[in-house]
């Protein structure tokens, strides 16, 4: 009993009773030292896009504290943790942050400064996780309640200021998954279909390595088409047969009508070599044509007279169908695109 009275007075004088609890505080809009108040009080810093200034002048808000004695350990690590901000955002620079280049410049930036110093509420109870100024949450609980409040205030307004120093960033980022999502989504839907063998070499050749633009280009290789030919040697008894042309070997080309509206559409054309298949005549050979998805027209040579000449008798007009364009099928290489750019999209939402 006696032992169990001891430990309990020892804890006590370890810990205040009615210590401040880093895990349950929650700051106060009004305060001098909030987050809010520090939008207000460096609106026009804030504007400019000028975050050195602020992160100096915080560091000086903390140096003239009239609550610390300047030697305390708990001081000395935000001091040393602001420190390191200011000089990583010292070669940040203000006047780059134009529209058009605000992403590009954030990301350069963010890549090389890492800005987790002032995450809050702190990571597993420790604040500066940087080597040799980690301060655990047990020491801000032995800390008397206005300097605990004080260095809670001072870690939360840093980090929620990191947070809005990347929000343009993010939103340019988000911006882009959603414009790579629409692009792999219409590409998919109204680009040239693919059977698996030209899915595998496409694959292979030109590769589906960018999540943010599909390939600009695709090979068409051993490609069905159901068509129509017409006979073009007499117009007054024009004749039409249905056939089966191969594609055999031939290119597309596709065109944004604007890249980061694809919305407004997509362009494509191609042009390849065929054979022509038919019951009543020996196979032919010709050209096929394709202007988007629904124009499809060819010119093809039989030898109808099987003299083993191809092109001394008039050639036949083929209207055909892409067998494949209605199967609900995506190419695998591509479908996974898409899905990782709704992926990273719907994470990237979550984090805004």
């Amino acid at each position: 009993m006696k032992r169990l009275l001891l430990t309990i007075v020892l804890l006590l004088l370890a810990r205040p009773a009615l210590a401040l609890d880093p895990y349950e505080w929650t700051p106060k809009p009004d305060d001098p030292r909030a987050f809010e108040q520090a939008l207000n009080r460096y609106r026009q810093p804030l504007a400019a896009y000028d975050y050195p200034t602020v992160f100096r002048g915080l560091q000086k808000d903390l140096e003239s504290s009239p609550l610390w004695g300047k030697t305390e350990p708990a001081y000395q690590r935000l001091l040393e943790a602001l420190r390191v901000l200011n000089e990583r955002f010292s070669h940040f620079e203000a006047n780059l942050a134009a529209a058009d280049k605000k992403g590009e410049t954030l990301d350069t930036f963010l890549a090389r400064t890492p800005t987790g110093l002032f995450q809050f509420p702190c990571p597993d109870g420790v604040c500066f996780s940087g080597k040799g100024y980690a301060l655990p949450y047990q020491e801000i609980e032995a800390l008397p309640d206005p300097q605990a409040e004080d260095l809670l205030f001072r870690i939360d307004t840093v980090s929620r200021l990191l947070t809005h120093f990347k929000k343009p960033a993010i939103e340019q980022t988000v911006a882009a998954i959603e414009n790579a999502k629409d692009r792999w989504e219409i590409y998919m839907r109204e680009g040239m279909s693919q059977f698996p063998w030209e899915a595998a070499f496409n694959s292979a050749t030109i590769g589906a390595d960018n999540i943010q633009y599909p390939p600009m280009r695709q090979w068409i290789l051993l490609h069905p088409e159901l068509g129509v030919e017409i006979g073009t040697k007499s117009f007054k008894e024009v004749t039409a047969k249905e056939s089966l042309a191969i594609e055999l070997l031939g290119h597309v080309w596709y065109h944004w009508r604007n890249l980061d509206k694809p919305e407004a559409g997509l362009r494509w054309g191609g042009i390849s070599a065929a054979v022509s298949l038919r019951d009543d005549l020996r196979p032919g050979i010709g050209f096929i044509a394709h202007w988007g998805r629904f124009v499809t027209l060819g010119v093809t040579w039989h030898d109808a007279n099987e003299d083993g000449r191809w092109f001394n008798d008039a050639p036949f007009i083929m209207m055909g169908i892409d067998l494949f364009r209605f199967a609900d099928d995506r190419v695998p290489a591509y479908q996974k695109k898409w899905e990782r750019a709704i992926e990273v999209r719907e994470r990237l939402f979550e984090s805004r």
